[in-house]
Formats: C-alpha cells, structure tokens, sequence
C-alpha cells in the first residue's frame, strides 16, 4: 500500500493543507510542489478531500484549489484534471471515477 504513490501524495497533502488553512500559503506551495516532484501527482493545498481518496496510475492527475472529493472515492488512470469550474470539480462520496484512454 505504501508504494503507492497516490498514499505519499495524500501524506503531503494533508500537511500541506493544514499550512493553507493557517495562510502560510508559500510554505504549502512548497510542499505541495515537492509532492508533485516525488509522485507525478499534482493537489492544490487548498483542495478538499475527504476521507478514504485512492488514485491508481496517477501520474499526471492534476487536483486544483477548487475541487471538493467526498469520502471513499477512487480515480482510475492518469491524465485527470479537477477544478476550475466549479460544476465540474465536485465529486459526491462512494464514486470510482476514470478517464477512457
């Protein structure tokens, strides 16, 4: 489980975000973008996830500062972009989203 890259992106994240509620906005950016680094996997430190989020093969899942992901939510291959408009950046708990390649 831990090889994961999506588990390590999540660690990140969840440390990042509680610097962006503090408005230590910067020293997020940096953590987040070290995430990104190490993982391929892009979350905006002001994004709100829920619990129990899993991402398989997620090198380049782009996550944004306007996305909200419920509890229990799956994301299957790479290449997904959330956030920006707001109708398309809300994904409801119990869901397992993917992109057709």
């Amino acid at each position: 489980m831990f090889c994961y890259p999506s588990v390590k992106a999540l660690v990140y994240h969840r440390w990042a975000h509680k610097h962006y509620k503090k408005k230590r906005y910067t020293l997020a950016r940096i953590i987040s973008q070290r995430a990104r680094h190490k993982t391929g996997i892009e979350i905006h430190p002001g994004a709100k996830i829920g619990k129990n989020l899993f991402i398989d093969h997620g090198m380049g899942v782009v996550i944004g500062e306007t996305a909200e992901i419920g509890d229990n939510v799956t994301i299957y291959h790479g290449g997904v972009t959330l956030g920006g408009e707001l109708e398309e950046s809300l994904i409801k708990s119990d869901i397992q989203q993917w992109k057709m390649m």
